[in-house]
C-alpha cells in the first residue's frame, strides 16, 4: 500500500514538472528573440564603431522600456531596441 501511495506522489510531482517545463518553454521564445535582437544590435554597433573610429554608449531606459545604443559620433544614428 505504501508503495502505491509513494508511486502516486512521485507521478504527480513529475506531471507537475512537465507542465511547468512546457509553460516555461512557451515563454522562453520571447526571451530568445530579445537576446537575438540584442546580439544583432551589439554586433552592428561594434562594426560601426570600428569603421568610424568612435565609441558607443549602451543605455537601458526604464520608462519606455528600451535599450539604446548611442554613438559618440553625431553623424551616426542611434539604435533602439524596444523591450516588450
Amino acid at each position: 500500500m505504501e508503495l502505491i501511495i509513494y508511486l502516486g506522489i512521485v507521478s504527480c510531482v513529475l506531471l507537475i514538472n512537465l507542465v511547468l517545463i512546457s509553460f516555461i518553454k512557451g515563454n522562453h521564445i520571447e526571451n530568445r528573440l530579445f537576446w537575438h535582437s540584442f546580439q544583432e544590435c551589439w554586433t552592428q554597433a561594434q562594426q560601426t564603431a570600428r569603421v568610424n573610429h568612435c565609441k558607443y554608449e549602451v543605455m537601458i531606459e526604464t520608462k519606455p522600456q528600451q535599450v539604446v545604443f548611442k554613438p559618440y559620433h553625431q553623424k551616426i544614428k542611434k539604435q533602439v531596441l524596444k523591450c516588450l
